[in-house]
């Protein structure tokens, strides 16, 4: 990538555009919009590649950057969108308030899934791609076991291990889902 190189570049963009723009999508809630944030975020990524070096995954560190564009925009707009709203719809009604707390919950769960996959990026390499495998490619133990060379019961030891390590490393956060389930009630 930091090389220009065109196809790590098309293959990032192939890996994360989607899953940006619905990302974008949830936050300033306008297809046009978010596909823009996301366009700039990517240009700007490789604008930087010579001195880009994030502490994250990709996924994780574009996920923030999308996330503080959106941010951004909606800061910058927020006179333009009270103006779309009309006197009458000034008090919430009870339906208007249960949905104002959509957004945090999509915060929350949003947080949550970055969380989620930088706790994935953080097991051994042979560990996460038995796990993306079976979780991501929906891949049966033995389909994984026949494309990696290895047995089953190797493959049932690198899930064991990939759950074991993603309890420890999300734990924390099931108080957070948790509360996000009892709000929504």
């Amino acid at each position: 990538m930091k090389d220009g190189v065109e196809a790590a570049w098309r293959k990032v963009y192939d890996l994360h555009y989607a899953f940006l723009c619905n990302v974008a999508n949830g936050y300033v809630r306008d297809e046009y919009v978010a596909e823009t944030i996301v366009g700039d975020t990517l240009v700007h990524v490789y604008e930087i590649r010579d001195s880009f070096s994030p502490e994250c995954s990709l996924r994780s560190y574009l996920f923030m950057a999308v996330r503080n564009r959106c941010v951004n925009w909606l800061r910058q707009n927020a006179d333009k969108l009270r103006l779309g709203v009309s006197a009458a719809e000034d008090k919430p009604s009870v339906e208007q308030r249960d949905n104002s707390e959509e957004p945090v919950n999509r915060l929350i769960e949003q947080d949550l899934q970055a969380e989620i996959y930088r706790a994935i990026d953080r097991l051994p390499h042979e560990c996460r791609l038995v796990f993306g495998k079976s979780r991501f490619e929906n891949k049966t133990y033995a389909e994984i076991a026949a494309e990696l060379g290895i047995s089953i019961n190797t493959v049932r030891y690198h899930m064991k291990n990939a759950l074991v390590q993603l309890h420890t490393d999300l734990d924390k956060y099931l108080l957070t889902v948790f509360i996000a389930i009892i709000v929504k009630m």
